[in-house]
C-alpha cells in the first residue's frame, strides 16, 4: 500500500517539486464548524488504483498544480485526437487493401 502522506507537490526534503504535467485536479473545499465557515482548503483529487485519492495542498503551489493538471489533460486530449486519427487512417488502408484484394482475386 502506498504512503497517503505523500505528496506530489513535495519531495522527500519537504520542498515544493511541482511536476509538468499531473492527472486529477485541484480545488477548494470549505469546512463548516458550527455557524462557522472555514477554508478555503485546497485539495488535490486523483484515481489511484480504482481509489480516489485527495491530498492537501499548500496555497502557494495552487496554482502551479492547477497548471500542471490542465498542462496534462490537454495532452491527453491531443493523444485521443491523434489515436482516433489514426484508426480513421488505418480503416481507410484497411478498405483499400480489401479493394486491392477484390480486383486480384478476380
Amino acid at each position: 500500500m502506498k504512503n497517503k502522506t505523500s505528496n506530489p507537490a513535495s519531495n522527500a526534503f519537504g520542498v515544493s517539486v511541482i511536476p509538468d504535467e499531473l492527472p486529477g485536479c485541484v480545488f477548494a473545499q470549505y469546512r463548516r464548524r458550527g455557524k462557522r465557515t472555514y477554508g478555503p482548503y485546497y485539495l488535490y483529487a486523483v484515481w489511484q488504483d480504482g481509489r480516489r485519492t485527495t491530498l492537501y495542498v499548500k496555497q502557494k503551489d495552487v496554482e502551479a498544480m492547477r497548471g500542471a493538471c490542465q498542462r496534462y489533460r490537454e495532452r491527453m486530449a491531443l493523444i485521443r485526437k491523434q489515436r482516433v486519427e489514426a484508426d480513421a487512417k488505418l480503416r481507410q488502408i484497411r478498405e483499400q487493401l480489401w479493394e486491392i484484394t477484390s480486383i486480384v482475386q478476380k
